[in-house]
C-alpha cells in the first residue's frame, strides 16, 4: 500500500520537482527530403529510393540543439535476376531518429554541424508476398545514426541544410543505410 501511495505522489507532484519552460523562439519545424542508399540484403534485392518526412529542432544553447524526425519511404523489389524463386514483398520503411546536434562555427548566415542519436526503424512488408509472412509482417529495429550538415539561412526565418547521414540498424544481419538529403527549417 505504501508503495502505491508513493507512486501516486510522484505522478501528481513530478511537474513541481522538474519544472520546464518551453521557449517558443527556439523551436523550428520543417521537412526533410533524402535519397536512401541501402547496403546488404536490402541493396541486393530492393531498389534505392527517395524518402521524405517531417522534423522538429529545439535550440538548447548557441552550439547545441535537439532534433527529431519521422520519415518514410517505399522500397520495391528489383526485377528478377538476383531473386530466388520466392517473390519478395514491398517494404514500407518508417524511420524515427532523435538526437543532439552540435554546431561548429555558428554564424548568422552559414554554419556546420554534426549530429548523432538513436533511431527506431520499422519495416512494414506489403503486397501479395507479405501474406506468406503471416503475423510477422511488421518488424521494428533500433540503431544509431550520425550526420553532418552545412546550413544556410535563406530568409530571416528559413534555413536550408545539406546533410549526408549514416545509420546502423541492429538487426540480423546488421543493416547500414546511407542518406543524402536536404532539410528545410521554418522558425516558429
Amino acid at each position: 500500500m505504501k508503495k502505491n501511495l508513493l507512486y501516486i505522489f510522484f505522478i501528481i507532484y513530478s511537474a513541481s520537482f522538474f519544472p520546464q519552460e518551453l521557449i517558443w523562439e527556439n523551436l523550428s519545424a520543417g521537412i526533410v527530403i533524402n535519397h536512401l542508399i541501402t547496403q546488404g540484403d536490402l541493396k541486393e534485392y530492393w531498389n534505392n529510393t527517395p524518402e521524405g518526412g517531417f522534423l522538429i529542432n529545439y535550440i538548447i544553447d548557441k552550439n547545441l540543439s535537439f532534433e527529431g524526425s519521422i520519415s518514410a519511404t517505399y522500397l520495391k523489389p528489383k526485377p528478377g535476376e538476383n531473386q530466388s524463386s520466392t517473390v519478395l514483398p514491398d517494404i514500407f520503411l518508417v524511420n524515427m531518429p532523435a538526437g543532439l546536434k552540435f554546431y561548429f562555427f555558428p554564424g548568422d548566415n552559414f554554419s556546420f554541424d554534426l549530429s548523432g542519436g538513436i533511431t527506431n526503424t520499422t519495416f512494414i512488408f506489403t503486397g501479395d508476398a507479405a501474406e506468406s509472412l503471416k503475423e510477422n509482417n511488421i518488424e521494428s529495429e533500433f540503431g544509431f545514426f550520425i550526420s553532418a550538415g552545412l546550413s544556410c539561412k535563406m530568409f530571416s526565418n528559413i534555413n536550408i541544410e545539406l546533410c549526408p547521414a549514416y545509420q546502423k540498424i541492429f538487426s540480423t544481419p546488421n543493416t547500414n543505410l546511407y542518406r543524402i538529403g536536404i532539410k528545410i527549417f521554418f522558425d516558429l
